[in-house]
């Protein structure tokens, strides 16, 4: 199993390629119901060869409003087939009360 960390600004992501048989997950935050343009940029470098991909965003229990829609289609054009998306709840980072009961 392969890992690459998107908050990793020395690695070079246009050398990311997958293969057709692969399973990629994707996983990003959603900020304000968005994915983060950053994270966006360098998903677009990554050849998806086609893989299978399982899209994932973690919010802090208020809402991820199109962050699973925007992330769908920004993997796609890398190149990805997704076949599951996951909207999972995490501790909100800011706002402490949001999924207080998860941490």
């Amino acid at each position: 199993m392969d890992e690459i960390d998107l908050t990793d600004a020395k690695e070079d992501f246009s050398a990311v390629a997958f293969a057709r048989d692969d399973v990629a997950v994707i996983a990003v935050p959603s900020y304000g119901g968005r994915v983060p343009d950053l994270a966006a940029e360098r998903i677009r470098r990554i050849h998806g060869s086609q893989a299978h991909c399982i899209i994932v965003c973690a919010y802090g229990n208020r809402a991820y409003e199109d962050t699973l829609l925007e992330l769908n289609d920004v993997a796609e054009r890398s190149g990805v087939r997704v076949i599951a998306a996951v909207g999972a709840v995490a501790w909100h980072s800011i706002m402490h009360q949001y999924a207080a009961a998860l941490a």
